[in-house]
């Protein structure tokens, strides 16, 4: 907002009214947060007092802040499936008791009844799903009809990297190791360039790979592959560089093997990520996301009996 203030006498040089408005970052934020956010809040808490809903939270760190957005997801007959944030809560507790103070204290302020919510949802933590103590066991004291809604995408992708850990390669290990060769390098990074020039091969920068993101690791792969002749050609004429990304470039015998196992990597995430991804849509629903789980393993299972992994794969 304070560029966009600047910009409008600019843009509408002739207008009297662009020159005098005074908007800027400040003035926004009260309009927003005082007017705007109230006057959209009461008409979700109006619908939330009239249906069944869905409450779901999870602890965000900003700086030394925890923070605990609180959701809602419910479903309006005019407008179909609803997912709305009605607060953000401040506190420093993650225990299970103190979390569900922060939900049920949340759901008192508009006056809204915890027998209307039909399920609670979070990620795996024990905090939040453990079966001796938890939200979940504190919220089903109070409601007993709350189902579980834990977080799918979790479990999904805790099931590919478990699957990764089993490989003969460690795929993450070597996308992390190349990565990590030239992050922090300008001058490593540089020449890198340079071999992409000489090659004639379009300069395209490598991903990172963060293990706690669920579709990190997917495009990470497929980028090391699409570059690397040029990745090849660069450590081949280095002196020194990981143990790890030696063994790979020193032996054709190993970089044949690595590649194989890149590219079936790279394959199977690709299925992952389609699911992952229809699985963290706005509308989805729980009957869809049972079907679409039933079909990923049935299509898994054929792959396995089919003996097929991936074009790629099966060429080396």
């Amino acid at each position: 907002m304070d560029c966009f203030q600047k910009l409008l006498p600019l843009m509408y040089a002739d207008s009297k009214i662009a020159k005098n408005v005074k908007c800027g970052r400040t003035k926004s934020e009260v309009i927003v947060c005082e007017v705007l956010a109230k006057e959209a809040l009461k008409g979700i808490i109006q619908n939330l007092k009239e249906f069944f809903f869905a409450i779901s939270t999870d602890a965000s760190n900003k700086g030394n802040r925890k923070m605990f957005p609180m959701c809602v997801r419910y479903f309006s007959l005019n407008k179909g499936i609803q997912n709305k944030l009605i607060d953000f809560v401040e506190s420093n507790d993650e225990t299970a008791d103190q979390i569900t103070t922060v939900l049920c204290e949340t759901l008192d302020k508009p006056d809204l009844k915890l027998s209307q919510v039909t399920s609670y949802g979070a990620d795996n933590a024990n905090v939040n799903f453990g079966s001796n103590h938890s939200v979940y066991m504190n919220l089903v004291d109070k409601n007993e009809k709350i189902l579980k809604a834990n977080c799918s995408v979790h479990i999904l992708h805790n099931m590919s990297k478990f699957a990764c850990d089993r490989l003969d390669i460690d795929v993450e290990a070597i996308i992390l190791k190349i990565y990590g060769h030239f992050s922090h390098s300008a001058k490593r990074r540089a020449e890198l360039m340079k071999i992409f020039e000489t090659t004639e091969m379009e300069w395209v920068e490598l991903l990172r790979h963060v293990n706690t993101r669920f579709l990190s690791l997917c495009p990470a792969v497929e980028r090391v592959i699409k570059v690397w002749p040029a990745l090849k050609s660069y450590f081949n004429k280095q002196e020194s560089c990981a143990k790890a990304i030696e063994k790979i470039f020193y032996s054709e015998a190993e970089e044949t093997k690595t590649l194989a196992y890149l590219h079936f990597v790279h394959n199977v995430m690709s299925a992952f990520g389609t699911l992952i991804k229809e699985s963290q849509g706005n509308d989805i629903v729980i009957t869809e996301m049972h079907e679409s789980l039933c079909l990923f393993r049935s299509r898994l299972t054929q792959r396995l009996k089919d003996g097929f992994f991936g074009y790629q794969t099966k060429q080396i």
